[in-house]
């Protein structure tokens, strides 16, 4: 990809981090966003810095959503779509995970947790995106 000026991109863990700053980066250099994360205040200021970065024209929108949760990932994929008016998105950063004290190696509910809230998101939104793209067509 040479650009990602016009194109969509859904990044999950988008208030702080590698996730902020993924939305900030995309967003200066012309690509739309729809971010989500757990702490609706820490993702409502990284959308507020991405949007100022923004040139015209570009859309940076926040979404509360847990996405090991099901029915929030539903919802944030209703959203996006809506809120961005597209039938589709063009990139997904399945950036959302926790941390914690232990060792997601040697700790079994360690791995569990990154397990459920890196892979599970990500494998949730991609296909449910798609679908509903491919429904509006």
């Amino acid at each position: 990809m040479d650009s990602f000026a016009g194109k969509l991109a859904v990044v999950t863990g988008g208030g702080s981090g590698m996730g902020r700053e993924l939305v900030r980066q995309l967003s200066a250099q012309g690509c739309s966003v729809a971010a989500c994360d757990l702490n609706a205040d820490t993702l409502a200021q990284a959308a507020a810095v991405a949007r100022a970065g923004a040139p015209p024209g570009v859309r940076v929108t926040d979404h509360a959503c847990d996405v090991s949760d099901e029915t929030q990932v539903l919802r944030f994929r209703d959203e996006l779509l809506d809120g961005h008016a597209s039938d589709h998105v063009d990139l997904v950063f399945s950036n959302a995970g926790i941390g914690g004290g232990g060792s997601f190696i040697s700790d079994s509910a360690g791995l569990g947790a990154h397990v459920r809230h890196r892979l599970v998101g990500g494998v949730l939104l991609r296909p449910r995106v798609r679908a509903a793209a491919d429904r509006q067509r």
